[in-house]
């Protein structure tokens, strides 16, 4: 898969971004990026760590003026297959416009920073303007969310267990090998039903089980 990143200038990736790029690794042989300077090198730095080949598009102001990064973005989506979109990337950026006509598959991985009513209020904004393609994927992308919003790691947990696990920085629940009780209880909305809750999700993936003091 040739598999486009885009990520806003001033973002820094996280762990958890690094992990669901990590998760798409199998099928991934080549990524394409700009010629901009700022995150597209963290970009490339993880692409070279992983030996994938690195394609870059540069945008031809000389040639194309004010509509060179509009072509630059249109040429990558003609030539990818997929597009990976982190924090920074709104509905109305020129790539991911640009992969919705191109029809390629859309990665988003903006996370909590866009909920499902977000989504839903872009698509209808879509559909004012008369951007029915856009609409049709922002929509798809809202029911998707809406349904992966309750899953953590393939076990449905509520929204405070979520959270906790959230901001513990855990990408799935064999993180928490490495966390302990103490380090839970310290972390804000858990208390013993949340212990408990996640203690649960960890013998229903095969895991041991959380120790919690009566």
């Amino acid at each position: 898969m040739k598999l486009i990143l885009a990520v806003g200038t001033t973002y820094k990736l996280t762990l958890a971004d690094l992990q669901e790029l990590n998760n798409l690794l199998p099928t991934v042989t080549e990524i394409l990026i700009t010629d901009s300077d700022g995150v597209d090198k963290e970009l490339e730095s993880w692409a070279t760590s992983h030996q994938i080949t690195i394609i870059r598009f540069a945008a031809d102001l000389v040639t194309y003026g004010h509509s060179a990064f509009r072509i630059r973005d249109e040429q990558m989506t003609a030539y990818g297959d997929a597009l990976a979109i982190f924090p920074g990337i709104r509905t109305t950026n020129i790539i991911y416009l640009a992969a919705i006509r191109a029809g390629i598959k859309i990665f988003d991985f903006r996370g909590s920073r866009v909920t499902v009513c977000s989504l839903y209020r872009r698509a209808w904004k879509a559909k004012r303007n008369g951007r029915i393609e856009e609409e049709k994927e922002i929509r798809r992308q809202a029911k998707q969310k809406y349904r992966e919003q309750f899953h953590f790691d393939g076990v449905q947990l509520s929204r405070r267990a979520i959270k906790v696990l959230t901001r513990l920085r855990c990408t799935s629940l064999r993180d928490l090998e490495s966390i302990t009780i103490m380090d839970l209880q310290r972390t804000p909305s858990c208390g013993a039903k949340t212990l408990k809750e996640i203690s649960d999700a960890l013998l229903i993936k095969g895991l041991k089980g959380l120790h919690i003091p009566q």
